[in-house]
């Protein structure tokens, strides 16, 4: 490969990008729009989250008012405004209300008599406020029991801490540092893949385009390696894929680090980072390589765009993977997989740092994989019949 031959081609696409305003246009939008989408639905959940935490929700109560007076009680300590209708199933599948509950007779003389009552506690499932509701109802209940039982050992002289031999602490994992970490390698590393869409498209436009405007013959016909042209429209693409790259990376990488992102902010935003920047690399250079194969396969810019729409889906897959399977093992073979490996590697960096084996790894298989689409991509455009025509 002639490194002076690639900087020729290099530098002639990306005289020929400095000139079509609508291409730096996009790539600085993508991620902005991606990270104000982000933006607007984690504060909607946020939100959300809050309100359940909050909100006042309507209890149903029936049975006779001398017995639902304590449970009352309970109930409306609990933040729930209470009502007594004659029938409190349909209210709560109407969703007028979150829960109902059922007060059997004799309620309140058995608790003052220290005997077990059983509350029946109607709910709406899959309905989150009334699933919320219900955890909240269930809460205040056990406390209530407990302090009932309390009163009861107090008066036969008995430790009220019989009540309690057990106490547990709950923590937030989201208040942690790792936990925090855990929680963006879930979301970022795909979305870094996503942001890999304008490279794939970059460089196969490289191609299919100059097929369609009739430039690629004139280059193609000069004394350079096919390798050559390839790989410095591939350099190209990736110079100009930097900028969405950086343009997402820079604002995660800034607002995860303050306090206000996580409850108590992140200590090691450069574990982040350098995962983020080890792992992009690998993903572009990937995303490129199947672009340069896409544009010498195709006969044209618009078959060329229809097969980059169809190339990406399988690495959408990958990135929704990430997000919604939890489960995946770290082991060292699934590093190599194509796509898979170097998200996955970004994933494990983030959480607890780089691992030399993994990276090294994801690296290998990466450049390998890409050389061997270099390679495809080549002899795809030496037997191109469709560049090269005779004038008949």
């Amino acid at each position: 490969m002639n490194l002076r031959h690639v900087r020729l081609v290099a530098s002639h696409d990306l005289k020929d990008f400095r000139r079509q305003r609508q291409i730096w246009f996009s790539l600085f939008l993508q991620p902005v729009l991606l990270l104000l989408i982000l933006g607007v639905v984690g504060y909607a959940m946020e939100q959300r989250g809050n309100a359940f935490r909050t909100k006042e929700f309507k209890a149903l109560v029936s049975g006779p008012p001398e017995d639902t007076a304590p449970v009352e009680r309970v109930i409306r300590d609990a933040r729930f405004r209470v009502s007594r209708p004659s029938d409190i199933e349909r209210p709560i599948v109407g969703g007028d209300a979150e829960v109902g509950v059922r007060v059997p007779p004799g309620t309140a003389a058995k608790l003052e008599a220290g005997e077990p009552v059983e509350l029946t506690i109607m709910y709406l499932a899959n309905r989150d406020q009334s699933e919320v509701a219900l955890t909240r109802l269930r809460v205040a209940f056990q406390e209530f029991s407990r302090e009932q039982t309390r009163r009861l050992l107090a008066t036969r002289g008995l430790s009220a801490d019989l009540v309690s031999s057990l106490k547990v602490a709950s923590r937030d994992v989201s208040t942690t540092d790792r936990g925090a970490r855990l929680q963006l390698s879930k979301f970022i590393p795909p979305l870094l893949l996503f942001q890999s869409i304008s490279l794939l498209s970059l460089a196969s436009n490289r191609l299919s385009g100059k097929k369609t405007q009739r430039t690629l013959e004139p280059l193609l016909v000069l004394p350079l390696d096919r390798r050559d042209i390839l790989a410095g429209a591939g350099l190209s693409a990736m110079v100009l894929g930097a900028v969405p790259m950086l343009t997402f990376m820079i604002p995660v990488l800034v607002v995860s680090s303050l306090p206000i992102a996580f409850a108590s902010g992140l200590s090691s935003p450069l574990m982040i980072a350098a995962a983020l920047v080890t792992a992009a690399p690998m993903i572009a250079l990937l995303t490129v390589s199947i672009g340069l194969a896409l544009g010498s396969y195709t006969r044209g810019g618009e078959s060329g765009g229809m097969m980059s729409g169809l190339a990406f889906i399988p690495v959408l897959a990958v990135g929704y993977l990430f997000q919604f399977v939890d489960s995946i093992p770290v082991v060292l073979p699934l590093f190599a997989a194509p796509a898979f490996g170097p998200v996955l590697y970004a994933r494990e960096a983030m959480v607890d740092g780089i691992v030399p084996m993994q990276l090294a790894t994801a690296a290998v298989s990466t450049v390998a994989c890409s050389w061997v689409l270099l390679r495809i991509a080549a002899r795809l455009l030496s037997s191109e019949r469709s560049v090269l025509r005779g004038s008949s």
